[in-house]
């Protein structure tokens, strides 16, 4: 993983150059270059943790029996990602409005998500009272 981050770097290095050079004669080819580079990168160091999430996964459902909760954690942090990377790229092309209102989506998201969850860990808790 450590040479991967080496590539990475230097993909993004070289290609925040790129988008530079094309923002002065393109502006609209920097954007698309500059969005296909950060999805290839996105592909890239998702290939490279998905084995290890989906271990971790197989380890907490034996481990507890259901991997409701480890799913929602997984859903969270990549609601989390998508919604930075987003937001990032937005700002990247001078839409910072845009990017709080992704983020602010985001957040929305990961709230909605994670309310099962609270309510069963709150009916836990509310269940040790009762003893």
């Amino acid at each position: 993983m450590t040479a991967e981050v080496f590539k990475i770097s230097l993909v993004a290095l070289v290609s925040v150059s790129i988008v530079l050079i094309l923002k002065n004669y393109k502006s609209e080819y920097a954007f698309l270059f500059s969005l296909a580079v950060s999805l290839c990168l996105i592909t890239v160091i998702t290939a490279q943790i998905f084995p290890t999430l989906k271990a971790l996964a197989d380890i907490y459902k034996k481990s507890s029996g259901n991997g409701y909760g480890f799913s929602v954690i997984l859903k969270a942090v990549a609601i989390s990602y998508l919604a930075e990377f987003s937001g990032d790229t937005c700002r990247d092309f001078g839409q910072t409005a845009l990017a709080g209102k992704v983020e602010l989506a985001g957040k929305c998201a990961i709230l909605v998500l994670s309310i099962p969850l609270i309510t069963s860990i709150l009916q836990t808790a509310i269940g040790f009272m009762d003893l």
